[in-house]
């Protein structure tokens, strides 16, 4: 077996970034929270956003067609709608259901029971996607983007200034136009990464960090982490590749793997482990980041069966029902599945 491994950078951000997203809910409120502020680990919320409009930019904004783009708009909100709704009638009957949590809108109007099952992160999401859905619908959407790192400059730009001129601190900000900025910066980067002169590209890339550190002073601090922007987008923009132990290097690729299903679950988890033992956040964390990974493990192993099983029943004799995949589709499906599943 081999000692190490290599990740790209972007599965070895994202492991790290929902790694600290649970962390950081895991000390919440406790004396040494500190801890998990000072090393911003409060920002990994952020990045993921950054890798959401990185990933939106490389599969569904290039070219710019207004029906390709409110097409992956659905799907992108869909896939926040169904599980949100799921984990609400899952996890409500123990907390109380509020028909709010049901209609995603615990951002604009929060109640008690948001605390115990923070169901406004998502519908801010969805929020989000409506608005980008109602620009499209805009004359001249498509000529905007043939342009694209002008288009998502300026969208960032906006964002910026939204923060800095209509911030909500009373709603967390968790508002859909207070996270533009965060969602255009993943737009940005990818179509700096696309840009074919390789010195235009190269001084590009300090300018970007450039302009995220301006724009976090305009912002006055407000929902912009500087540690994981600056330091997380320099690993992102200047390294392809980590080569970590082998061990490790696995770890964090499976936290990668199952970032949707932590997103979604780890926080009924801290609080049942919350009231179970309590006063010990490193334990919390640990317990619940391995919840989360057992539900992911077990919804996996679901589908594959599920997968499986609908390939047997359409053709029983067949080389793939048997298999599960044949090695001509292994060999041409496209490497993104591999490095951004």
């Amino acid at each position: 077996m081999a000692s190490s491994s290599s990740l790209s950078m972007p599965v070895a951000l994202r492991g790290l970034a929902i790694a600290s997203i649970v962390i950081h809910h895991a000390y919440g409120n406790h004396s040494k929270g500190w801890i998990a502020v000072t090393l911003g680990l409060s920002g990994g919320m952020a990045f993921l956003l950054l890798l959401t409009g990185f990933n939106f930019a490389r599969f569904s904004l290039e070219g710019g067609r207004p029906d390709v783009v409110r097409e992956a708009l659905w799907s992108f909100a869909k896939a926040m709608i169904i599980p949100s709704v799921a984990m609400v009638l899952v996890w409500g009957p123990f907390v109380g259901i509020d028909w709010r949590d049901l209609l995603l809108i615990t951002n604009w109007y929060p109640h008690p029971g948001t605390a115990m099952f923070p169901v406004e992160f998502s519908g801010m999401i969805v929020q989000m996607c409506l608005m980008f859905w109602l620009l499209t619908w805009i004359p001249g959407f498509d000529r905007f983007w043939k342009r694209p790192l002008l288009a998502s400059f300026l969208l960032f730009a906006t964002g910026v200034l939204l923060v800095r001129y209509f911030p909500r601190p009373d709603l967390v900000n968790r508002l859909p136009w207070l996270y533009l900025w965060d969602f255009s910066l993943g737009l940005l980067v990818f179509f700096t990464l696309r840009v074919e002169n390789q010195r235009l590209k190269q001084l590009l890339k300090p300018v970007l960090l450039i302009c995220v550190c301006v724009a976090a002073y305009i912002a006055e601090g407000n929902r912009m982490p500087l540690y994981w922007l600056v330091i997380g987008l320099t690993l992102f923009l200047y390294v392809e590749r980590i080569v970590l132990p082998y061990w490790l290097a696995h770890f964090i690729k499976m936290l990668s793997q199952a970032t949707f299903t932590i997103f979604f679950t780890h926080w009924p988890l801290i609080v049942l482990v919350k009231r179970i033992i309590p006063h010990q956040p490193m334990l919390t964390w640990i317990l619940s980041l391995s919840g989360s990974l057992l539900i992911w493990a077990v919804i996996k192993a679901g589908l594959q069966a599920w997968e499986f099983q609908r390939k047997q029943n359409a053709n029983p004799w067949s080389s793939q029902s048997l298999t599960g995949s044949s090695a001509e589709s292994m060999q041409s499906r496209p490497a993104y599945h591999t490095e951004m599943a």
